[in-house]
């Protein structure tokens, strides 16, 4: 175990200073694994690098203390990430290239120019967020019910709010989207809901920080 990976896992200790353990009984974890998530590893190595982009601006001779709340996030972070993993697995849902890249045309379109760098990291993260929404459908999706008296008002207030002159579009021709965009709005508001379910039914020990 390094010098980094004793400093780490010294802040990450400060964070709450003691073990916690989810749904069963603490176990002596190796000095290199920050938590095991339904006994999948975290290595402390990752939360490290993790938090490395928060911890840019701090000093490098930040104490345990000061570098415990970024360690932890960072911790935490990598947990839901692996959850849900984990759940898209056992779903079966997958996140082709191509949804990536569509992913980040959408990114391009809404904040009408592209990311300063599109590298493996950034696709990474596009990856995972297209994860994380896919798996809220699948889980979540089932729950919601959005009726066609909701539709029509959300139609009617949009409707309500075009100041160019002319016939708006008909509530058909825009049936579809709006069921879509109010659908998929549903689900990202469940989805705090689904991962503090994903947390009270996994399994989750960590070695030196306790959970949020």
């Amino acid at each position: 175990m390094n010098g980094a990976h004793v400093a780490a896992a010294g802040a990450l200790l400060v964070a709450c200073g003691a073990s916690v353990v989810t749904r069963e009984s603490p176990t002596a974890l190796p000095a290199d694994v920050a938590a095991l998530v339904n006994g999948e590893p975290i290595a402390m190595a990752a939360v490290e690098a993790a938090a490395a982009s928060a911890l840019a601006h701090e000093s490098v001779y930040a104490t345990p203390a000061e570098r415990a709340p970024f360690l932890a996030r960072a911790l935490d972070g990598l947990i839901e990430a692996l959850l849900i993993e984990q759940v898209a697995l056992a779903l079966g849902v997958e996140v082709t290239d191509a949804e990536v890249e569509a992913a980040i045309s959408t990114v391009h379109e809404q904040q009408g120019q592209p990311p300063p760098v599109i590298d493996a990291e950034f696709r990474a993260n596009v990856r995972r967020m297209v994860l994380r929404f896919r798996v809220g459908v699948a889980r979540m999706g089932p729950r919601v019910t959005i009726s066609e008296e909701e539709v029509r008002r959300h139609y009617d207030e949009i409707v309500g709010r075009l100041t160019q002159p002319g016939t708006p579009p008909s509530f058909e021709s825009l049936h579809d989207d709006l069921l879509r965009q109010m659908r998929e709005s549903a689900i990202q508001q469940l989805e705090p809901t689904m991962m503090r379910e994903l947390r009270e039914q996994a399994v989750i020990e960590r070695a030196a920080a306790c959970s949020p």
